[in-house]
Order: C-alpha cells, then structure tokens, then sequence
C-alpha cells in the first residue's frame, strides 16, 4: 500500500475518532449550539451591523478621523493640489487601514480637484467620511459577532450541564451528539478523501492511490468526485 494511503487512512479514522467523542462528550444539545451559535451570531452581525456601524461612525470616529486627516493635508499640500499630493499626504497607518477596507481614496482625490474651488476641504470630507464608514462597519460586524457568540455560550452551557445530568435524558442526549458528531465527521473525512483524490489525479501523484485505500477507499467509493470532475 502506498505510504500516503496509510497516511490518509490514519488521518480519517483521527477525525472519526474524535467526532465520536467530541458528540458524545457534547452531547446533541452541545454539537447543535458549537454549529448554531456561529451561524446565530453571523446572521445577528449581518443584521444589526449597519445601524452599530453608522453609530460609531457618526458619534466615535469621524471626528478623530477627520482631524487626523486635515493635520496631515493642511500641512503638506497647497491650495491647488493635485489628486496624487493629496492622497499622499495621509498618514501611512490611516492610509493602509483604508486601502484594507476598501476605501478608494484615489477617487475621492480625484473628483476633490475635479470639483473645482476647495479641493483640500472636499477631500477631507469625503476621505473621512469614507474611512470612518467603513471602519465603523468592520468593527461593528466583529463587535456583534463575538459579543453575540459569547453570550450565547454562557448562558446556554448551564442548561446543557443541566440536561447532561438527567440520568434518562443525558444518556439520550450523549447517544445522539455521537451519532450527529459521527455524522460530521463523516462528512468531513469524506471531503478531506475527495479533494485529496483530486489533487493526487490531477498532479498525478504516485505514492497516492485513494481507491486501494481501506478506510480512506470506502469513503471514496462512496462518491468519486475526482472521476466526475475528470
């Protein structure tokens, strides 16, 4: 048997392995809030992040954002600047954290000039105003998100701990978190043999042949993506 099928078939049976324990330690309950306390905190972010976001932007960071970027402009450029003066004399840091966030600074520079009469002033408007959205964005988005998962983590492990202790009901509720957990790691494993056949097909790969595998084999045999993408 080549040495990567031993390789691969190793790693299968960890991850199965450790769904089994991981649901049953868990228990159902445990295994649906590890999954559903993410997806409930992203769809909370994605739905409040805007109006938080637009707080913070109007009452937090414009202000020292828009002083930071006037201190910087008002003492390099001149009153008729160019689009490249004006970008350039951001501070560095303001002006990597914008270009991370998307902010097209050129083109606010760009249509400050194009506007005519008060180019510097224009710019730092729109500058600011552009760097502290998005800004505000982001870190409402993280804010959510974890303030969200973390609080649903505390106040739910008591009612798992409670639920794990009922001698009838626990041992239901171990019984299924490992069959849901063995599940997952199925699934997984079967991902994980998928895109490895793939990758071993296509860079025609000698020391992998996921088909003579034996457990790694069973979960190719099971669907052989790389032979349907082939």
């Amino acid at each position: 048997m080549p040495t990567g099928n031993i390789i691969l078939d190793i790693a299968v049976v960890l991850l199965l392995l450790y769904g089994i324990r991981s649901g049953w330690r868990r228990g159902l309950f445990g295994v649906i809030l590890k999954s559903g306390a993410g997806i409930l905190s992203t769809v909370l972010a994605v739905s409040f992040f805007r109006r938080f976001g637009e707080y913070l932007s109007e009452n937090l960071l414009l202000s020292p954002i828009r002083e930071r970027i006037s201190n910087g402009v008002t003492s390099v450029v001149g009153d008729t600047p160019t689009a490249e003066e004006l970008v350039a004399s951001l501070p560095r840091g303001l002006a990597n954290v914008s270009g991370l966030f998307g902010v097209e600074l050129d083109t606010i520079a760009a249509d400050a000039v194009n506007g005519g009469e008060r180019a510097v002033s224009k710019f730092i408007d729109g500058a600011s105003s552009a760097v502290s959205g998005l800004l505000g964005m982001a870190i409402a988005f993280f804010a959510i998100f974890l303030g969200s998962y973390i609080l649903i983590k505390l106040f739910s492990r008591p009612f798992s701990r409670l639920l794990m202790s009922v001698p009838v009901l626990g041992f239901v509720n171990r019984l299924l978190g490992l069959a849901v957990g063995l599940a997952i790691s199925c699934l997984l494993s079967w991902i994980l043999v998928q895109l490895v056949a793939l990758v071993a097909d296509l860079a025609s790969l000698d020391f992998f042949s996921v088909e003579t595998a034996w457990v790694s084999g069973m979960l190719y045999r099971v669907f052989p993506l790389a032979k349907l993408l082939g």
